[in-house]
Parts: structure tokens; sequence; C-alpha cells
């Protein structure tokens, strides 16, 4: 895992407040011509910008409209960030956007108590990547080690399951290619076996 260099990307180091607790971590599917694309997009684009920076739908339709016409004014484009704690290139590479404790933009009204982890592709159309698949285990692994003491039982969910809790209508996020009951079995599995292994309970 690596921190995206964002001084030399022309992207600006976000400042972010803390999450006030973490009992998920929530899986994306995000859309770019690579992790410089993503930031680019997240950082200089109307839609991306307003995303992470206007609350509210209509209010964030009405500001892209605006910046569309007149340009992304410079309190906006210093306000933008990527929106999620981490991005897993297809080349498998896990970038580190925000702290582990900062609070993202990825999953209203579950920002304050979640991670989210954008994985870069359109799984609505297209398979990921093995390296992506591994790359994804290992970090919410990781992360269920790291948090484990405030996570949820089964805390890893699509941005979909998160947003049927609010009763929000599914985008397809990270779709149908991206095989998450897959991985989660393999992540919750190996902390069992991690669990057990503490406890010892297993003996050979």
């Amino acid at each position: 895992m690596k921190e995206y260099d964002y001084e030399n990307s022309g992207a600006i180091p976000p400042t972010r407040p803390k999450r006030k607790w973490t009992s998920y971590i929530v899986l994306h599917r995000t859309v770019g011509e690579g992790v410089k694309g993503i930031v680019d997009f997240f950082t200089t684009d109307p839609e991306g910008v307003a995303t992470c920076t206007i609350g509210g739908f209509e209010k964030r339709l009405d500001a892209i409209r605006d910046w569309r016409k007149n340009g992304v004014p410079d309190w906006a484009k210093k306000k933008a960030y990527v929106p999620y704690n981490f991005l897993v290139g297809r080349d498998g590479k896990i970038y580190k956007m925000l702290d582990y404790a900062a609070r993202g933009a990825h999953a209203a009204p579950y920002n304050n108590s979640s991670l989210g982890i954008g994985v870069v592709g359109d799984f609505r159309k297209e398979q990921p990547s093995d390296e992506q698949v591994l790359a994804l285990k290992k970090l919410c692994r990781f992360l269920m080690r790291k948090y484990s003491k405030e996570l949820e039982k089964d805390p890893i969910l699509t941005h979909d399951e998160i947003r049927a809790r609010d009763r929000k209508k599914p985008k397809d996020c990270p779709g149908p290619f991206l095989p998450v009951d897959k991985i989660r079995r393999w992540v919750y599995r190996a902390d069992e076996i991690i669990a057990s292994n503490i406890r010892g309970d297993r003996k050979f």
C-alpha cells in the first residue's frame, strides 16, 4: 500500500475531519483512466468536484450545470478530494487516498461510520483483474484486523447494500462482475482462522 502522491499529481492533498467510528467497509466501482484519471475527475471535473463538495442532490445538480458553463470556482477546487479512503488499481496496487481515520464522502449517511474502497473499473460490464481481487481481499482483511473492536459483524458491504439500509435506489455499484461474495467469504474465513489461532482453539 502506498500514499497517493498528490504533490506530483497537481492535486491538493486533502485535509478531512475524522470519522466518529468505523462500523463498515464499503466497496464501490469507480470508472476512469486509471488512478490518476480518477483523481483528476474528483479534483477538476464539475461533476466530480460537486460530488465531494456540495451537499444535497438538487444543489449539486445546480452546481454542476453552473460549473460546466462557467468553470469550477477556486474555492471548490481547493476543497475537492477523492472521496474514498483507498483506491485499488487494475494492477492490484492499493493507494491510500485519505488518512485511515478520515471521513470520506462515498456512502451518505454512513460516511461517519465507514471506510470507502474504490475499485477501478466498471463492474457492471467488465471483470476485475485477478490482481485487483487479491489486493481487495488483502486490504479488507487488513482493515478487519485494524478495526476489529469497532466493526459490525459481517461489515463488508457494497454501496448498493448500504444505500438499501437508507431505502435509497440502487446504483448498480459496484456491479455484478465484482465477486463480492467470494471476497467476503475469503476475508471472513481468514479472520476466523486468525482469531482461532489467537485464542488457541486450533491444536496441531
